[in-house]
């Protein structure tokens, strides 16, 4: 939505001064298509704002909004700070082993969600069960697909991000402070456009089998949100359908619904590990 304010103008101006200007050396040697000529950098990535993320909404008055690319690209920094931007990009569908009938079956699902899945009408996907089996590189390959799309994806590496989120509301509530630290972490993952749960759950669970109740009240708070918003998720998680329903019935239920048809569940089986393969003579 285009915006007037003063700060925003600020802030946005100054980032894609900086971007312009970086643009403009890098780009020289490009043809009006961005592609590279006489040694060149490499081609522009959006027509539309010329790689600076920002475009004029109205000349006369000098007024800025973001891109369409803004959120996607911001999406690729963060991955690249976290030092999983290139494993990212390697994971794609074409590479992804069929080991057995449920790599395949989930490989499958995972071609038809891709191909029947457009900017406008995103849903949820999920991948449950057996360890070993390519789960999470089913989910990243989708989640460059999407992104190749121009839709923001944000990475949720679970048993990480848990953490720094509990550990954050301690700190809130025990302070009370005004800075709304976990309320600024948890924002994110409750609006970006497609969020990728990776090990849902994982080390959630104590020696009596009982899920820890603040885990799971921020994940029922984030895809609450999300369910109420409608703002869809890709899952991978090592629980099967019915273990994560005896952890909270109410987040089991709201999940499967958000799958539907999305949904694949393997059968708990060594065998299938890839990575134990060698040691099982699988």
């Amino acid at each position: 939505m285009d915006t007037t304010a003063p700060e925003l103008h600020t802030r946005l101006l100054a980032e894609s001064l900086a971007r312009l200007w970086e643009g403009i050396q890098t780009n020289c040697g490009k043809d009006s298509s961005g592609k590279a000529i006489n040694g060149g950098a490499k081609p522009i990535e959006c027509p539309i704002c010329g790689d600076t993320e920002c475009v004029i909404a109205d000349r006369e008055r000098n007024i800025w909004r973001p891109c369409k690319c803004q959120e996607v690209k911001r999406q690729r920094r963060i991955l690249a700070r976290c030092g999983l931007s290139e494993a990212f990009r390697r994971k794609t569908l074409e590479n992804y082993e069929e080991r057995n009938e449920h790599a395949a079956a989930m490989k499958g699902m995972a071609c038809d969600y891709a191909a029947n899945t457009t900017g406008g009408a995103l849903k949820s996907i999920g991948f449950f069960g057996q360890s070993g089996i390519g789960k999470t590189h089913l989910s990243i390959a989708l989640a460059n697909i999407l992104m190749q799309k121009g839709i923001a994806v944000l990475y949720m590496p679970y048993v990480e991000k848990i953490k720094e989120l509990k550990d954050l509301n301690r700190l809130q509530s025990r302070h009370d402070v005004e800075d709304a630290c976990y309320d600024k972490a948890i924002a994110p993952l409750k609006t970006v456009r497609v969020l990728m749960i990776d090990d849902l759950f994982k080390r959630s669970e104590d020696r009596y089998n009982q899920a820890n109740p603040a885990d799971v009240r921020i994940m029922f708070e984030i895809l609450n949100d999300r369910y109420l918003k409608g703002l869809p998720v890709i899952v991978s998680s090592e629980l099967t359908l019915t273990e994560i329903i005896r952890i909270d019935e109410a987040f089991g239920g709201r999940l499967i619904e958000m799958c539907g048809e999305y949904c694949y569940e393997a059968e708990k089986d060594q065998r299938l590990n890839y990575r134990l393969k060698d040691v099982l003579g699988g």
